[in-house]
């Protein structure tokens, strides 16, 4: 299982989280990848691909750091409350997350947000930068 896929079974779990977008084919509009669907309705949230990993040797420890954004998407005139709120109940469900998954061992999972973010008319969105710092598996496992 991919860090998004984990992240989209922690978060599509949440009624609270479900009850703040609208239902999208029997799930909240919770999406894993961009372009959503063209019928998506707003707002919804998108996890991205990770957007940066990187080795970190400390003495005889390996980890790894793996990034990725969560971003709302909602009509230019939505009050910023539909954009956000969204982002920050993720907030609660991932930072401090005991995630796993086949890549490694997750040692801590921070995030920061919701952020403005770039998007075109008419849309507006805000996203939340999500981080893990990982225990890579040994070569040969496969990767987040």
């Amino acid at each position: 299982m991919s860090l998004s896929a984990a992240l989209y079974e922690r978060l599509s779990g949440d009624a609270e989280l479900a009850g703040l977008l609208p239902a999208f084919h029997g799930g909240p509009a919770l999406f894993t990848a961009l372009p959503v669907p063209a019928a998506a309705p707003l707002p919804l949230l998108a996890i991205g691909r990770p957007e940066q990993e990187s080795n970190l040797d400390v003495q005889d420890v390996r980890l790894a750091r793996l990034g990725l954004a969560l971003t709302a998407f909602a009509r230019q005139e939505a009050p910023a409350e539909e954009l956000e709120a969204p982002l920050r109940r993720a907030r609660r469900l991932l930072e401090g997350a005991d995630l796993a998954w086949p890549g490694g061992e997750l040692a801590a999972l921070t995030c920061r947000g919701p952020l403005a973010a770039p998007a075109e008319r008419p849309w507006r969105a805000a996203r939340l930068e999500v981080e893990g710092l990982y225990f890579p598996q040994p070569e040969g496992g496969s990767t987040p």
